[in-house]
């Protein structure tokens, strides 16, 4: 014997499924989490990509922050590596930030696209070619209304 069960959806819609029908809609509900987990975490990783120029910044800061005794001295430290491991950690929180900054902010996909589309060669021809194309289109309306 089969038992029937209620499913209301968040939309208000309900349906009658069978335990069967149950079992799907919770891998459904399992997969959309997954996914939206997945969007969430490549979100993450492009923008640490997009900040990676930051790290050139922290790099040249932990090279003189370690290379120079005369840095002890001034911030009266004993010993550079606890401001070296704090320094690390917060480039790589920096550098999240900064890619964050660049991709909310600033759009830098869409500005290195722009930036591309404006450099190749190729889609310069592409665009001229389109263009002849829209002015062969024109014209050849143009004979029709004529007629």
């Amino acid at each position: 014997m089969c038992d029937y069960y209620l499913f209301v959806s968040e939309s208000g819609a309900k349906t009658v499924l069978n335990a069967a029908g149950l079992t799907f809609v919770a891998k459904s509900l399992v997969i959309k989490q997954l996914r939206a987990a997945r969007d969430f975490l490549f979100a993450q990783k492009y923008r640490f990509d997009q900040g990676l120029q930051f790290l050139v910044f922290v790099n040249f800061a932990l090279l003189i922050l370690t290379a120079s005794d005369k840095l002890k001295v001034i911030f009266g430290l004993d010993r550079i590596s606890e401001v070296a491991a704090l320094m690390v950690v917060l480039g790589f929180v920096g550098t999240w930030a900064f890619g964050l900054f660049l991709d909310k902010i600033v759009h830098s996909q869409q500005s290195t696209e722009s930036e591309t589309l404006k450099r190749s060669l190729l889609w310069q021809r592409n665009f001229a070619e389109l263009e002849g194309l829209k002015r062969e289109v024109r014209q050849l309306r143009a004979e029709i209304r004529k007629r």
